[in-house]
């Protein structure tokens, strides 16, 4: 909910994305064995991110970037491990999404995507709250989890 408000408040586009997006679309809830929230942004609202470090951190927040897969988390302190991973994606010439580091886990997930995907975003509720997600969060999810995204799989048992 934090994350939301604030990006919706500050004019940031974002959309759930990862393990977030496949709870939203598959359970219309959270993944009871998440242990995270993943967002994705666009590059170009970067600077737009950078810009609350101050205000994330006043409200209690703590505000970084992972340098090996580069993206940024809000966590609720160092010590929990509640947190919101936010994953920015580059434009490339051909209209297409991208990462320029992926974490070893992405490896058996669809990576690059037609960033047609996301310039319309729909919402989908969670817990009585709506969130952003790509266009056609059916198909996206097949493209990011394979044919079998319906079926329940924990990632630790692949």
């Amino acid at each position: 909910e934090y994350a939301d408000s604030l990006f919706r408040e500050n004019g940031i586009r974002y959309w759930l994305d990862y393990g977030t997006l496949l709870g939203a679309v598959r359970e219309k809830d959270l993944i009871d064995y998440d242990t995270d929230v993943a967002l994705g942004m666009l590059h170009e609202d970067r600077g737009k991110l950078l810009d609350l470090k101050g205000r994330i951190e006043r409200d209690g927040f703590v505000f970084r970037k992972d340098h090996s897969a580069e993206f940024y988390r809000i966590a609720l302190s160092e010590k929990n491990s509640l947190h919101a991973d936010i994953f920015l994606w580059k434009r490339n010439p051909d209209g297409i999404l991208f990462r320029e580091n992926y974490m070893k886990k992405d490896d058996d997930k669809g990576r690059d995507f037609p960033e047609g995907l996301v310039l319309t975003l729909e919402e989908r509720e969670i817990d009585g709250r709506m969130y952003p997600v790509p266009s056609g969060p059916e198909e996206f999810c097949r493209f990011r989890f394979g044919n079998d995204w319906r079926k329940r799989i924990r990632y630790t048992d692949k």
